[in-house]
Formats: C-alpha cells, structure tokens, sequence
C-alpha cells in the first residue's frame, strides 16, 4: 500500500491555488500525512536587499500560506520558503526534508515560451526524486473545485 507521510504542496499565488491546496488537503486526510507548503521567491526579488523588502516578501508568502492551510482545514502542517528557482529549488527541497509527494499547479497554458522552456511543473516533474501530482483548476461544474466530493466519508 502507498504510504505517504509528507506531501509538499508548491504553491505560486496564482489562479490555481485553491485546487492544488483542496488536493493537498484531501490526501493528506487519506493519508494522515503532514504538508509542507513551500514557496520560491525567484529572482530579482531575491536579489535586492533585505531591508528593500525581501523579507516582508517571505513573510507574506508565509502568512499567506497559513492561512490557506487553514482554510482548508489542514490541522498537520509547515511552511518553507525559499529562494531561487523554483524548477530546481522544489525537488531540492523535497529531497533535503523527505517528502514522499510533491503537489503542484499548472496553468495549462500553451504559449511559445512554455514549449520552449518548459513549465515549472514540469521541469519539477523531471528532476524530483518522488511523484508529482499536478492540477489545474477544474472547469466542470462552476459550483465545485474538485470533480467529485472527496470527502472523508466518500473515501
């Protein structure tokens, strides 16, 4: 049986938050795992100094975090945030703290830069040591995040 006792929940700020948080939150229900939600500030933020504000920037994405978590009635939790390039810096740190799954979103975009570059998502996909789930926002039924109820009783 899979057994995952740290899932890592990257979170960008961006439109896809709320799902990949819900996803987090269900499985670690299943799971009875912790998450460890991460943020990367890339740079330039991480070049200026700190008094220019880079450590208002992390911890604001530190509250921000917390307060999802909340939200989302994840109780088993921390939060890590750190600087770099998110691409190598996520499965870097999900090596260095053992996370057994990494939970992350996309944007599903299909732009030049994307085929070119590649997206977050999957350049983490390539270089981390355990899986990656990864989620976009649901576009079925305006009322719900998730396709189906992934409530503890449906489990």
């Amino acid at each position: 049986m899979i057994a995952l006792k740290q899932i890592m929940v990257a979170l960008d700020f961006t439109e896809t938050v709320q799902v990949t948080i819900r996803y987090a939150a269900d499985l670690s229900l299943l799971f009875n795992a912790e998450v460890v939600g991460c943020h990367v500030l890339e740079p330039p933020a991480t070049l200026l100094p700190a008094v220019a504000g880079v450590d208002l920037l992390a911890s604001n994405a530190r509250e921000e975090i917390e307060s999802l978590m909340r939200n989302a009635s994840i109780t088993r939790s921390r939060v890590l945030i750190e600087h770099g390039n998110p691409s190598s810096e996520i499965p870097r740190i999900a090596r260095n703290e053992y996370i057994d799954l990494i939970v992350i979103g996309t944007h599903g975009r299909n732009s030049i830069a994307d085929k070119l570059l590649g997206s977050t998502a999957e350049a983490v996909i390539r270089r981390a040591h355990c899986p990656v789930l990864v989620v976009r926002e649901y576009k079925g039924n305006s009322n719900s995040t998730l396709p189906h109820n992934t409530s503890r009783k449906d489990l």
